[in-house]
């Protein structure tokens, strides 16, 4: 099983033995928080990329919280930019903040 939905507002998926959870009933959204789960991670990264590449990915879509360098655009720049915040690396500071 890719992903499956378990209940209401709530979507589910299992990576090998473990159940993985995106989105939830909150509004809040963070710059850089790709899949909603309200922490910016390499995984929202990889998510742009996977976007870009045109693969499945098991949620709707924000282009709000994907942009993190605030062009409009979702491109390379924007999981790079991602990535380097992690890293405590110069990024852009609208990453982790709220929209």
């Amino acid at each position: 099983v890719e992903h499956e939905e378990l209940c209401d507002d709530f979507k589910w998926w299992i990576e090998g033995t473990e159940y993985h959870h995106i989105g939830s009933e909150s509004t809040d959204m963070l710059i850089g928080d790709v899949d909603g789960n309200g922490e910016v991670e390499v995984r929202d990264a990889t998510w742009i990329q996977r976007k870009l590449t045109l693969m499945d990915i098991p949620f709707t879509f924000s282009s709000d919280r994907a942009d993190a360098d605030g062009s409009g655009d979702i491109t390379l720049m924007d999981a790079t930019y991602i990535q380097r915040w992690l890293a405590n690396l110069k990024s852009n500071d609208n990453i982790g903040k709220l929209i």
